[in-house]
């Protein structure tokens, strides 16, 4: 997620919600806020994100399938249950 934001160092999240689904937890949809600073320094306020991710071993992610930010990632979580 951090290599789109402006500053990534400044990024703040809550709200996480989690799910792993596929054979033997393989797939992992998280939700949650993000806030980070934008390029003249001011936070810009929390937005949903959404990130979908692989796990080989059912408990830690090792491919990152997508992530997207604001209403997209929104209506995504309420698919999901996760909103």
């Amino acid at each position: 997620m951090s290599a789109g934001l402006k500053d990534s160092d400044s990024a703040k999240f809550k709200d996480f919600k989690m799910k792993a689904s596929g054979d033997q937890g393989s797939l992992w949809l998280i939700c949650g806020q993000v806030n980070a600073k934008n390029a003249f320094g001011g936070y810009v306020g929390f937005a949903p994100f959404f990130v979908m991710g692989i796990s080989a071993n059912g408990k830690t992610m090792s491919t990152y399938l997508g992530v997207t930010v604001g209403k997209v990632a929104e209506m995504r979580c309420a698919q999901e249950g996760l909103g």
